[in-house]
């Protein structure tokens, strides 16, 4: 874990992923799963760190794959509770994943 100073808060990493958590209280979160599920799968995953209170979103977007047509990307991410969330994907499994919190 490393602190960036009071100003910008504090920003850390473990196996899950990555974190910056801001003196107001926001946290963001993202990571990606590669290699770690199927195609046409749901998993779920732990946040790098849980959050307090409220998970306000959490997006995907294929890794590596620009341009791609929209039916070959099928994916989405679901907040599962406070520390988890669910990926699923379609064709292309290997997804990025971001978050914001609180």
């Amino acid at each position: 874990m490393t602190s960036l100073g009071s100003n910008l808060g504090e920003f850390g990493s473990n196996d899950k992923g990555y974190y910056w958590k801001l003196p107001n209280g926001l946290i963001f979160q993202w990571g990606d799963n590669t290699g770690q599920q199927s195609q046409y799968s749901k998993k779920i995953y732990s946040f790098p760190i849980p959050y307090k209170s409220n998970v306000f979103m959490i997006a995907t977007e294929p890794k590596g794959y620009i341009g791609v047509q929209a039916n070959k990307t099928a994916h989405s991410a679901s907040v599962e509770n406070l520390k988890q969330f669910s990926l699923y994907v379609g064709e292309y499994r290997n997804m990025y994943w971001f978050a914001i919190g609180n």
